[in-house]
C-alpha cells in the first residue's frame, strides 16, 4: 500500500453478504507507509509510535506523523522485551524472564525500576490506573502497586493457561474493561474487578488489539475489524507480507507487514 492511495471503502464482507443488510461499510486513511527495522510496533492513547527495533536494540518514539521524539537503547532480555504505553508519561518496559519493570518518561529515560518476582516466560502487564499494573503471569491475573507487594483484589484465574505466552499477546485496559489476547487461544474480557465479562474464541487470530468500540485481529494475511455493540466484522486491509505486530491507538491503527510500518487514520 503506497502513501498516495486514494480513501477507499471498506466494502468486501458487504459484498460478499456477511455484513448486515444495509450497513454502511467504514472508510479509512493510510498515512504512513516506511521500510522499518523493528520487531513490534505499539501506539499510545495519544497515538505516538513506538518501535522495538530488532536491529539495534532501541525502541525509538514517534509522532503519530512519525517524527523521531527520543530513542534509548535497552540490552538487557531483548528477546523478549515488550512495552505497555497505557500511560504516555509512565511506559512500562519489562522483560519476561528477567523479574524486572522499568518504568520510563516520555523521553524514554528510566524514571525507576520495579523487581517483580511473578513476571516470569509467561507474564504480560498493562497499566491499570496511575500508581498500579494488571499482571498475568500465565495462569492468573492480578492488580498490583507500582514499589508496593500489596496486591488487590483477589487474583483471578484464567481457565486455560498456557506453558509460554505466544509472541503477538497482549494485555490491556480500555476504559472499565481488561482485555487479554493470545495468539491460538483467543480474546477474554475482564470487568475492572477482574470478572470475566466476555471472550472471543478463534485459534486463527494471530495479533489483536481494541479501542473501546472495536476490536481489531489479524488472521493469515488479512486485517479486520470487529463492532463490539452489534457484532458486525469488516475486512480492512490484505497484507502481502506477513503480519507480525499490530497495534491501535485513539485515532490511529498500526501493523507491521514484512519490514514496512503501515499506519491509518481511523473514522
Amino acid at each position: 500500500m503506497k502513501m498516495n492511495m486514494q480513501w477507499f471503502t471498506l466494502s468486501r464482507l458487504a459484498l460478499a453478504g456477511l455484513l448486515p443488510t444495509g450497513m454502511v461499510a467504514q472508510t479509512f486513511s493510510p498515512v504512513i507507509d516506511t521500510p522499518v527495522a523493528a520487531a513490534s510496533v505499539v501506539l499510545d492513547p495519544l497515538d505516538n509510535i513506538y518501535l522495538l527495533n530488532a536491529v539495534d536494540k532501541s525502541i525509538a518514539r514517534f509522532t503519530p506523523e512519525f517524527q523521531p521524539l527520543a530513542r534509548s537503547s535497552f540490552r538487557e532480555g531483548w528477546d523478549l522485551l515488550k512495552l505497555d504505553a497505557g500511560d504516555p508519561f509512565k511506559l512500562l518496559l519489562y522483560y519476561p524472564g528477567a523479574f524486572r519493570i522499568a518504568v520510563l518518561d516520555a523521553q524514554l529515560s528510566t524514571i525507576s525500576q520495579v523487581d517483580e518476582p511473578k513476571l516470569g516466560d509467561q507474564a504480560l502487564i498493562c497499566h491499570y490506573d496511575g500508581n498500579s499494573y494488571v499482571l498475568f503471569d500465565g495462569t492468573t491475573l492480578q492488580i498490583q502497586h507500582i514499589g508496593n507487594p500489596r496486591t488487590q483484589p483477589m487474583p483471578y484465574r484464567i481457565p486455560d493457561p498456557m506453558q509460554r505466552t505466544p509472541q503477538g499477546s497482549l494485555l490491556k485496559k480500555v476504559g472499565e474493561f481488561l482485555y487479554l489476547f493470545r495468539p491460538g487461544r483467543g480474546i477474554r474480557r475482564y470487568t475492572a474487578d477482574l470478572f470475566e465479562d466476555r471472550s472471543w474464541t478463534d485459534p486463527q487470530i494471530m495479533h489483536a488489539d481494541v479501542d473501546g468500540e472495536f476490536l481489531y485481529f489479524a488472521k493469515f494475511k488479512t486485517l479486520y475489524r470487529q463492532d463490539l455493540l452489534t457484532g458486525s466484522v469488516e475486512e480492512l486491509y490484505t497484507a502481502t507480507s506477513s503480519i507480525h505486530s499490530l497495534s491501535v491507538g485513539k485515532q490511529r491503527l498500526s501493523l507491521l507487514e514484512g519490514k514496512r510500518l503501515h499506519t491509518w487514520k481511523l473514522h
